[in-house]
């Protein structure tokens, strides 16, 4: 029976390239990979430790915006663990805020 070893990417279709790169780059303090090839449309690729990584792809979303389920269609996600950073206060003095990304609940 194969054995799961870990995750190499996930890709997340983003509508925004600049906004989500601002995020990426600015509050998690990531930086992108210089060797990511013409794919035919825009995107950038981040290490994010152990191996993985995250692709993010400038493309059209191919799922409905209507008839999504009431919770705002946040079934689909990444979740990173970020070691020495829990809280909006804790990021660096220059990094814009996380609330500018998204809305932070404590705790989660």
């Amino acid at each position: 029976m194969p054995e799961v070893i870990g995750m190499l990417h996930a890709a997340l279709l983003v509508s925004d390239l600049a906004r989500a790169r601002g995020f990426y780059e600015d509050v998690l303090g990531l930086s992108a990979r210089p060797d990511r090839p013409d794919l035919g449309f825009d995107g950038v690729w981040y290490d994010v430790g152990g191996g993985a990584q995250i692709h993010l792809l400038r493309l059209d979303n191919p799922d409905p915006v209507t008839g999504r389920p009431e919770h705002g269609g946040r079934d689909r996600h990444v979740a990173l663990a970020v070691a020495g950073w829990t809280r909006e206060q804790d990021a660096p003095a220059t990094a814009p805020a996380a609330s500018e990304y998204f809305t932070c609940v404590d705790g989660q």
